[in-house]
């Protein structure tokens, strides 16, 4: 009992600390990097991208472990679990391991005299790098915060792989506020003579030419994705498109055909890290292992969730919904303030079939003003109305639930219907 009360105290603790910064602090990373004896022993893969950078590092990870590899998966932002950005043997830290390596890191910080100089997220780093290295990993696979040459995770010297899932705006006041500077941004996670697998766009040739003048980095594009698949039983049975993939089809537990995509890229880096040796059966493996929540996830038949919050995430949700939905659609949304409200809001005019908008109030502190929100959406045509929570999902009727626009309301869907 006294260990789970520690444990929640430093939880509080870390959630309470200042979430981000614009350019992470380097020399305070790596002045703790160094006290902690944090050694790149293992073999890094380092994942950026807008949207399915997680969908990504995750179907890395499994991957690597049908291979025989012990691999440690650090990801972001959790859903209900701090745990969740800690992943070794399909399990999450331990809270004793927790306790024990983040008592390590704020001692660190202290005799480092850092206190106050370090963010959430680059502490989460810490523990993460600290974790796997108690375990012994053989691959690390670290998702991106926010952006890429300046994201904590960037510190890394040494990587096995790059990769990038995509570019589209978001986080445009940390990051720029054009495509194109967001992408120089990514391209920074780059190495020389390493491979870095990205999503081949037409616009952004140029500006990888670019970054590869400066960084020799080896480009490995990803021009083609899947169009052979099907749907069954909520799931997507696809034949991976790829010059050395060659076995039968692979089932992903999602309806979201742009996992397709991300099944692509992660399929090609497994295959561009030097000294592995791939079998097309344990990537079949891996992927059909792959499960990552509250990405167009049915929680009921008649309640989907998507953490979508960015304009490509909302487009791709609405792809989905207009393409096979027949329900009518009651849509349950958040925005936080720092997203683009209009380019977000203007994209579900493209949606059919809308029933009712509920617009979830204060789900937190950065969360648009509710009565703003829907002024903008009465701007687009849409009568949407300010609830104080979720207890409409819990309405039985014809229509199909949506909840997106932010992990909040995702997790606490989730939440709300795992208690039932």
């Amino acid at each position: 009992m006294l260990n789970k009360e520690k444990y929640q105290k430093l939880v509080d603790r870390l959630i309470n600390i200042k979430r981000f910064r614009k350019k992470a602090n380097y020399e305070a990373l790596n002045r703790l990097i160094n006290h902690l004896n944090i050694k790149e022993e293992a073999k890094i893969i380092h994942v950026a991208g807008t949207n399915g950078k997680g969908s990504v590092s995750t179907m890395i990870y499994y991957m690597l472990r049908e291979h025989g590899y012990k691999v440690g998966l650090f990801t972001s932002p959790h859903l209900i679990d701090v745990r969740e950005r800690f992943k070794v043997y399909d399990e999450f830290i331990k809270e004793d391991d927790f306790i024990n390596i983040y008592t390590k890191i704020n001692t660190a910080i202290k005799e480092c005299d850092l206190e106050g100089s370090v963010t959430f997220f680059e502490t989460a780093l810490l523990i993460a790098m600290l974790y796997f290295k108690k375990e012994k990993c053989d691959f690390i696979v670290l998702e991106s915060g926010i952006g890429g040459e300046n994201d904590s995770t960037n510190v890394f010297s040494k990587k096995a792989a790059a990769v990038i899932t995509g570019v589209s705006l978001d986080h445009t006041h940390l990051l720029g506020e054009t495509v194109e500077r967001i992408a120089m941004d990514k391209l920074g996670i780059a190495r020389k003579d390493t491979p870095l697998i990205y999503c081949c766009e037409d616009e952004y040739e140029e500006i990888i030419r670019k970054k590869h003048k400066i960084i020799n980095f080896i480009p490995v594009p990803v021009k083609k994705f899947p169009n052979n698949y099907k749907y069954l039983m909520k799931s997507i049975v696809f034949i991976p498109v790829n010059v050395y993939y060659n076995y039968e089809g692979i089932r992903l537990s999602t309806v979201d055909e742009n996992q397709l995509k991300n099944a692509t890229v992660a399929i090609e880096t497994l295959y561009n890290i030097k000294d592995i040796v791939v079998y097309d059966e344990n990537v079949k493996l891996g992927l059909e292992k792959f499960y990552i929540r509250g990405r167009m996830e049915y929680l009921r038949d008649d309640l989907l969730v998507d953490i979508a919050h960015n304009e490509g995430g909302i487009n791709n949700l609405i792809d989905y919904l207009n393409k096979y939905n027949d329900k009518g659609i009651e849509l349950f949304f958040t925005l936080m303030s720092d997203k683009d409200i209009i380019g977000v809001v203007s994209s579900f005019k493209r949606l059919k079939k809308i029933k009712k908008i509920f617009l979830v109030d204060k789900v937190n502190n950065r969360a648009v003003d509710s009565v703003y929100l829907k002024e903008v959406f009465a701007e687009y045509g849409f009568d949407a109305v300010i609830t104080e929570d979720l207890h409409d999902i819990d309405r039985i009727n014809d229509n199909l639930k949506i909840v997106t626009g932010s992990l909040y309301i995702v997790s606490n869907a989730i939440q709300r219907v795992d208690r039932r």
